[in-house]
């Protein structure tokens, strides 16, 4: 009542528009999560596949990501800056790099950088390897999530070998508007 004068209407109605917001940001974490782990198992992301503009013989962690976040309804932008090795030429846009994740200085449009991971946030590193920028997935909760590595989309424990932990994971989570 404090907040809306000491109206009872005015404060229920505040109390409405809060929930919901709390609702939808549940929701789309759940949405982002699940939507990762239908596709345990699925070869569309592969090393030796190709998809839209991903040339087969490429990376695809950051494209499955992109993916996941667009279909589960998180506002997810192309970044304009610079090309991609894994694009096709002409493409100025692409997905964030798994290296622009995993770096906690980067701007990510409507992600922040956290410390405690929940199901549907960002885990990433950044590396120099040769033929990619580092390794990005989704957290899908008890220390797990879902990745594309070289061959399927896999569910396994974030510190596995998988997960190269001789770099620092990052964390993000969404904080942009739900679709």
């Amino acid at each position: 009542a404090d907040l809306s004068g000491g109206n009872f209407w005015s404060g229920a109605a505040q109390a409405a528009i809060i929930a919901g917001f709390n609702h939808t940001a549940h929701t789309i974490y759940e949405r982002i999560a699940a939507t990762a782990e239908k596709y345990i198992g699925s070869d569309d992301w592969a090393y030796e596949t190709e998809k839209d503009n991903f040339r087969m013989r490429t990376n695809k962690c950051n494209k499955f990501v992109y993916d996941v976040l667009r279909e589960a309804g998180a506002e997810t932008k192309f970044t304009r800056y610079g090309l991609s090795y894994d694009l096709v030429p002409l493409s100025k846009d692409r997905p964030y790099l798994a290296g622009e994740w995993g770096n906690p200085d980067a701007v990510v449009t409507n992600w922040k950088v956290i410390r405690n991971p929940r199901r549907g946030d960002i885990a990433a590193y950044k590396a120099p390897y040769s033929d990619a920028t580092g390794h990005v997935g989704i957290v899908t909760g008890s220390g797990k999530g879902v990745w594309a590595n070289g061959f399927v989309i896999r569910q396994d424990y974030i510190n596995n070998k998988v997960w190269d932990t001789s770099h620092t994971i990052i964390y993000r989570r969404y904080v942009g508007p739900a679709k």
